[in-house]
């Protein structure tokens, strides 16, 4: 029996540690997730205050909210027009991106893991993607940054983020229909071009249907929670003819986000509604409790059983900065960007909350054989690659400011000298 004090009180601790550690990020750049998946740590496994079992059976309800809310903010946050706009350098550097390290992680998996493809495929998958959260707040407060560069930042991790997600859950399913491999690829294909095109057609539509609906009641008191009451059917709705509710929450957002060229695109005579502030402020709240207490969560019931798994992740953390590297290089071979600002596009590849719920779909939820390690070596991934990001753009930032004291400094002095 579980002590409701106990619960509480952890409640609060959880709460006020996403709140301060969110308020202290400016200072110090390390994001909320890493403090709470400590303090989940202490808790859990290292005090042994509360039984990993008990929230075990949570985090299936817990992973798939967080999916909700990850692909609809991830589709309400893509604008249409922009990204058609600077389609290529965004969508050069996101997929190419993605699919080095995708690729990448799964060549190591293969080689130095043992895992079967599919198995490593999903690995690759998981990690194959920037944190957006993260991402917007390190670019926020880096006023120096070219509009361009930050625009292409942000816009691949908001790419990025339902891509990971999107990626992962069409290889689970191709995993489930075939999980020893066998050559039902006719299967597969049919299952899978079903299961996307029942998501995105249920999404999209259903978006564009939602916001005439909902002008009628927009007016109103609470009208927010219509949309998130919406979101929730929609998943059900989707799930129950054999598609993905995630993908059509992510088409949802996608719609909202972007009424007016939908409207625009369509001709459509009606009235409708986009998302409103206090839509897109109180599903920003409700983001911040469900990413709060899943890393919290994860923490609880984070089992460090390995050495190697946690050094299978800090390997992979290095590899993908290796790939980074080598596509910042390539992707702004002719964008007048300086070097300085190629180092910093190339550390910014945190991962963070995508990556962690898409790691704890494959075995917790879906009981997939091989991937029992994921969350370990995803978590040590997530670690490493937002401490490697923020550490590495502080060091640039305070290079940068010195070599710009020191050439104030030295035209002051050539100032002086002339006047002499």
């Amino acid at each position: 029996m579980v002590d409701v004090n106990l619960v509480f009180v952890l409640v609060t601790a959880i709460i006020a540690i996403g709140f301060f550690s969110n308020y202290f990020f400016k200072k110090t750049r390390i994001p909320d997730l890493i403090w709470l998946i400590i303090f989940g740590a202490l808790v859990g496994p290292i005090l042994g205050l509360m039984d990993p079992e008990f929230f075990m059976q949570y985090l299936p309800i817990f992973a798939a909210l967080a999916l909700l809310i990850i692909l609809f903010e991830g589709g309400s946050g893509i604008d249409i027009y922009k990204l058609i706009k600077e389609s290529l350098e965004i969508l050069l550097i996101t997929t190419m991106s993605f699919i080095a390290s995708m690729f990448v992680v799964t060549a190591i998996a293969l080689v130095l893991f043992g895992m079967p493809l599919l198995i490593a495929l999903l690995l690759g998958a998981i990690v194959g993607g920037t944190s957006s959260p993260i991402v917007f707040s390190l670019v926020e407060e880096m006023p120096e940054l070219k509009k361009k560069v930050s625009l292409i930042l942000k816009m691949e991790s908001v790419i990025t983020d339902p891509m990971t997600i999107i990626v992962s859950l069409v290889l689970i399913e191709t995993i489930t229909i075939s999980p020893a491999g066998n050559s039902m690829v006719q299967l597969i294909l049919t299952k899978l071009v079903s299961l996307l095109s029942i998501s995105l057609v249920v999404g999209f539509f259903g978006g564009i249907i939602w916001s005439i609906v909902w002008e009628k009641f927009v007016s109103y008191k609470f009208h927010y929670m219509l949309t998130i009451g919406f979101l929730f059917l929609i998943y059900v709705i989707t799930e129950i003819l054999g598609g993905s509710g995630a993908i059509a929450a992510f088409m949802v957002g996608l719609a909202l986000g972007n009424m007016s060229s939908i409207r625009r695109m369509f001709k459509i005579q009606k009235t409708t509604v986009g998302l409103t502030k206090e839509t897109r402020d109180f599903n920003s709240y409700i983001a911040f409790f469900v990413r709060t207490f899943f890393f919290a969560l994860i923490g609880m019931i984070l089992q460090i059983s390995r050495l190697d798994l946690i050094l299978y992740g800090i390997l992979l953390s290095f590899a993908l900065l290796g790939v980074r590297l080598f596509i910042v290089r390539i992707g702004t071979y002719k964008m007048d960007i300086s070097k300085n600002q190629k180092n910093i596009m190339t550390l910014m590849y945190p991962r963070g909350l995508a990556a962690a719920v898409a790691a704890s779909l494959p075995f917790i939820q879906y009981k997939i054989p091989g991937t029992e390690a994921f969350t370990e070596i995803v978590f040590t991934l997530i670690i490493a690659t937002v401490l490697i990001s923020t550490i590495g753009i502080s060091i640039l930032e305070r290079k940068d400011k010195n070599s710009e004291k020191e050439t104030e400094n030295e035209a002051k002095k050539n100032e002086i000298t002339e006047e002499n």
